[in-house]
This record gives structure tokens, sequence and C-alpha cells, in this order.
């Protein structure tokens, strides 16, 4: 997931700037307090909750006009959601007799040749040869079968490690040396080299390597000295370990951010132990991986549940509109020092099939919009976030032409403080994404993380039992015109950015619910602020601001993940932006 940086974007100052007045676009209707859906709704406004059994199709599927209250007793409660642990992901299929389940693994030249992408080569011309390595990678023909957009690389949440244990005769330094290319999504996909002594692990990696660094043609030569020093007395066994770690988004997988070849690959490790010479092991991977294994860490867990009110501490701030069971993400079985939120959980609780035949519509919507009540104390110092996605169907998979469903975007990027909050009413929106077909049905869902593994910021992992989901409903939008808003909706500033990734400047648009101080910011990934647009009192209304990628100096930003936040009517709303260059 990027989101996790919002957090420190919130703590920055603010400039001064200009705005200018788009055509005005009024939202649809919040909801309060369990209250039923306003009947004043524009006819092109559907809503969907609560849910009901389809005998025909022997599913669950969301109703009309209702809301998802998680007390009605339908499902168990449930009433339809489903669960899915992310960081359960597919073993790789190909080569066969891969016993070890990872996608981290030996290659070479043949092997490559027959299943990676066709076209490119894992092994081009060097002095000495290189035909062997050890990859973390899917291939291309198993990333057709899992749909990859990208086609071959990695995928969301991936955890696997290579690792080899080498011996240690107790005195002298260690020196290790390795080739390899890495490219990865900056500053949240990352290849860690740890040592183990003894099969205790390093708290601190001897190497971290993260970015879009590099290819086959481009190998790097990498010399690092441990000093003997820094290796615990009386070691006699030291593993290299070779972590590969991927967040919630932006892959192969997802087509966001795009690998030729994968991730990272190793094409030799020496290892040489400067006091006992006799230990010394150089590894070129030429006829196999050389006594190198493959893991792929095991699933973490969901921990989605449904909670009784009655069994939660009670929230900081009042939020009276949470009743009964709420839906919470956090190990009801953790002891009093183990965290809330297990180190790396990635879950995601997914509505029932929201289908459109009964509305009438044909499928081509203009937006998306959840609603709901949430209360949430999510501290940096925690690092637990979550963020709202939804899936459609039908949804042709470019490579097998099948229909699949499949995630498609995130529901709006999350903003919230640093301090406890109830937010009620409108709490996601998304402008519709037209692919080949009609949409048939979608469904809408909330992710949660734990990301500590890449925030500096994050001292106290594990968080809280928050966040607390209760009151949900959707509205599917088939024209924005005229929609009339309702007296108490609880407005939400609104952002969209056209074209989104940009070059070489973006329409930011967004909504003023009513008149007072407005800011639109924007943030580099480090949560620094690059840019202040706006920041002055403005009357109600729909305005847009372009940014044409420089920051305040006048300097141009280079390509990158870069976020804009607009605060208005004491809410805030961030929106992702990727610059190319």
């Amino acid at each position: 997931m990027r989101q996790l940086l919002l957090f420190a974007a919130m703590l920055l100052a603010a400039g001064a700037g200009s705005a200018e007045a788009v055509s005005p676009v009024l939202e649809a209707p919040g909801l309060r307090e369990r209250q039923a859906p306003r009947s004043e709704a524009a006819a092109d406004t559907f809503w969907f909750g609560g849910t009901h059994w389809n005998a025909a199709t022997s599913r669950w599927e969301a109703s009309q006009n209702g809301v998802w209250t998680f007390d009605s007793g339908v499902d168990n409660n449930w009433e339809g959601w489903t669960v899915r642990d992310l960081t359960l992901l597919p073993p790789p299929t190909l080569p066969p007799g891969n016993p070890d389940n990872s996608d981290f693994r030996w290659t070479q030249s043949a092997l490559y040749a027959l299943y990676g992408t066709p076209g490119t080569n894992l092994f081009p011309g060097t002095t000495p040869p290189d035909t062997g390595a050890i990859w973390c990678s899917k291939y291309e023909v198993e990333a057709d079968e899992l749909c990859y957009l990208d086609g071959q690389g990695n995928g969301n949440n991936w955890e696997h490690e290579a690792r080899k244990t080498f011996a240690y005769g107790g005195t002298g330094d260690v020196r290790l040396t390795y080739k390899y290319f890495n490219n990865t999504e900056k500053n949240y996909d990352f290849t860690h080299l740890y040592l183990e002594f003894d099969g205790v692990r390093e708290a601190t990696p001897q190497a971290t390597h993260t970015g879009l660094l590099g290819s086959p043609a481009g190998k790097r030569l990498r010399t690092l000295t441990v000093s003997s020093a820094s290796i615990p007395a009386g070691t006699s066994a030291i593993t290299a370990v070779f972590h590969f770690s991927a967040d919630s988004g932006w892959s192969d997988e997802d087509g966001h951010s795009n690998t030729t070849y994968g991730p990272f690959c190793c094409y030799s490790f020496n290892y040489e132990d400067l006091g006992t010479p006799v230990n010394n092991d150089e590894d070129s991977f030429e006829a196999g991986p050389e006594g190198w294994t493959f893991v792929q860490t095991p699933a973490v867990g969901a921990f989605v549940d449904l909670t009784p009110l009655s069994e939660l501490p009670p929230p900081a701030v009042s939020c009276p509109s949470l009743q009964g069971n709420v839906l919470t993400f956090f190990d009801k079985t953790a002891g009093p020092d183990d965290p809330l939120h297990p180190p790396k959980q990635g879950a995601m609780a997914m509505s029932p099939r929201i289908y459109l035949a009964p509305t009438g519509l044909d499928g081509r919507l203009d937006r998306k919009l959840m609603f709901g009540d949430v209360y949430q104390d999510l501290p940096l110092r925690n690092g637990v976030i979550y963020q709202y996605w939804y899936r459609e169907y039908p949804h042709v998979c470019p490579t097998t032409g099948a229909l699949i469903e499949a995630v498609v975007r995130e529901l709006g990027d999350m903003f919230w403080p640093d301090i406890p909050q109830c937010i009620n009413g409108w709490i996601s929106e998304e402008d519709a994404e037209y692919g080949p077909l009609p949409i048939e049905y979608f469904q809408i869902g909330i992710e949660a993380l734990e990301l500590c593994s890449t925030m500096t910021q994050c001292t106290s992992p594990g968080g809280n039992t928050t966040p607390w989901f209760d009151n949900l409903r959707v509205a599917v939008v088939r024209s924005t015109v005229g929609v009339d808003p309702a007296p108490d909706a609880a407005a939400l500033p609104d952002l969209t950015a056209r074209p989104n990734p940009f070059r070489p400047s973006v329409r930011i648009e967004y909504t003023v619910p009513a008149a007072g101080p407005v800011a639109l910011r924007i943030y580099d990934v480090s949560g620094a602020l690059v840019r202040t647009l706006v920041d002055r009192t403005m009357e109600a209304g729909r305005f847009g601001q372009s940014w044409d990628g420089l920051d305040e100096s006048g300097r141009a930003m280079g390509s990158g993940v870069y976020w804009a936040r607009c605060s208005a009517s004491g809410r805030e709303v961030t929106r992702r932006l990727v610059l190319l260059r």
C-alpha cells in the first residue's frame, strides 16, 4: 500500500496558493445514526446494503435500500460478507519439482528460455558468463495463469526468502560479495540481506535494495565486510538470507509498477571467512542452487471478526452511531504482551456481490460512493492503516481471455489524523473506470494492514483494537448531475486527479462542502511538503487546480509517487498522484 506515508504528511506546515472555479458537482446523500436511505435521492443514484439469499444462484447478494449493520442475524450476522487473508499466496507451479513452494528459486538459461518472458534474456553476456542465478519472480506462464496484468514479476503481499548457512571459524572478519540486479517499487518493496548467527537473525540488515535500479544487462557488484567484533562470541555458523517483501499494491500483479525481469536476481554469491579460509564458499549457480534453500513465509492470518461493542474498550471520543456488532481486524487471541495486529497482517473483508441489473443500469457507472460509521485510533507509531477497494465483474484476463473477478483499484486513499476519530457518513468515493465490458456486479472491500516493516516512524507496532466499522452501504451514481445532497450529509472535500499517472501536469478537482478555510497541498513519499497550491478561505462549490510537477522553488520533481491532500470544512481527503518524466 503508499498510504502509510499519509500519517507523516499531517504533521507538516503549509503555504499559500490560488484556485480556479469549475462547474459545480453535487454529491449523493449521507448516512447518520443508522438512518434509512433518503427517499429524495435522485433517480440516477441507487443504494445497496443489507443482504438476501438468492436461491437461483445459491449465494448471498446485496439488497437495495438497506444497510449492513452486522446485527440482523442474517448469515450469522455476517450478512454475506467474507474474509480474505491477503498473505495467503498461491504456490509456484513451474518448473515441476520446486519443493519449497517459494517464488524465490533457482533458475538458469534453459529454464528461463522455456518459462520466462518471451524475447527477454535474464543472462546477457558477461565475462565470465552467467547462466544461472537465484531469482525472485513468477515465470511468464505462471503469471499468465494468475492473470497478472504485466506478466512475469512479483505480486502483492509477497514474503519470500533464499538462505544458506556457512561455517565460521570463530575469529576474523567475514566478507560477502554478490552480483545482482534489483527492480522494485521504491520504498515499498524491498530485498534485504540479513545474517543469522547460529540461527539468530540480526536486527538490522546488512544491505537493503529498493527502487527501479537495474536489469540483467546492468548487474551490480556488492561487497560487504562484517567485522569480527559484530559477530557474537562463540558463533560457529552464519546464515545469509535474502528476504524479499512486497506491500499490498503496485506490482506486476496489478500492473501499476512493472518489472520486465522480476524484482531481484543474484547471479553469484561469495562467502569468505577471513580468519579461517577453509570455510570459504563460492556459489556461481551455474549448475544448481548450491545449497541455497527457498522459503515462502507462512501466511499471517486475517483476524477479521464481528465483535460486540460490549467486548471492546470504550472509544476515546464519542461514537454513538456504532451499535451492536462492529467489523474488526485485530487478533482476539493475543496475549497481554502480543500485538493486536500481528506483524505484516494483510486482511480484507469483502461485501456480497452488488448486482446492477435490478437497477436497470447497463453497468457503466459514473461513481461509486461508500458510506458508514468508522471509529479509528491509529497513531503513526503503531503502523496500522486501512483502505477501501472494489472488485468488478466481468473483467477479461488479458492473457487467457477468461472472465475473472479482479481487484481494479483502491476506492479512495485514506488519510486520518494521529488522534482518535469517529467518522459518520461518506467515507470513500471513486470515479468508475470503464473496462471492455459493462459491469455486471461489483464488491466493496475493506483492507487492514500492519506496515511497521516499512515505516521508520513506527516505534510501537501492533496497535489497538481499532479500526471498527458499522452501518455500511454503497451508492452507485449513473450521472452526477442533479443529485441533491441531504441537509445532514457528512460532507468530505472530495478529490479527483486526471490524468493519473501524468506527464507533465495533472488537473486536481475538489469539492468545498461549505464556505471556510481550504488548503490543497502536495507531499512526496517521505511526507515532506512539496508545494502548496491553495491556502485561503473559499465559498462552497467545485474547484480545480493544476500542478505542473514543480516544487515551491520551481524545481522539477522526479518521477514517482506524490500525494495531493485537500482540507476543507474540517475534513481531509488525500489522493495518490504518479508523476512520469
